[in-house]
């Protein structure tokens, strides 16, 4: 009798370590950061960046600087659950610049995370 407890006592900590392992797996899936499906400067000083994925917001922010590291005044004109739409002042026709976008995760997870790329104006 004794052995059989045994080896059920194995068998439910088998089972339990397997469904952690699953479980972490899941949770470290919803930490990926969202991805960028295109990126497209507008003309009009507007900038629109398009997620593969739906997205949520909080307490976004975008930033844009050139090669130089020259950093550009910009003012987020919409946001929604697949993309966002930027004002940036100043930019020079077929000039390469960085960007970065913060507050942004995956929809339905809640780790915000920090979004870079490039676009050519």
């Amino acid at each position: 009798m004794k052995k059989r407890n045994v080896m059920r006592l194995a068998v439910y900590t088998m089972v339990l370590v397997c469904t952690l392992f699953l479980w972490a797996g899941s949770a470290r899936a919803e930490e990926k950061k969202p991805e960028i499906k295109s990126v497209e400067y507008q003309g009009n000083e507007k900038v629109e960046v398009e997620f593969s994925g739906k997205v949520s917001w909080k307490k976004a922010k975008v930033t844009v600087t050139d090669t130089e590291g020259t950093v550009y005044k910009t003012k987020i004109l919409e946001k929604d659950r697949n993309e966002i739409e930027v004002k940036v002042k100043a930019l020079t026709a077929g000039k390469t610049y960085t960007y970065t976008i913060t507050g942004i995760a995956r929809k339905g997870t809640k780790k915000y995370q920090t979004l870079n790329g490039t676009f050519v104006a």
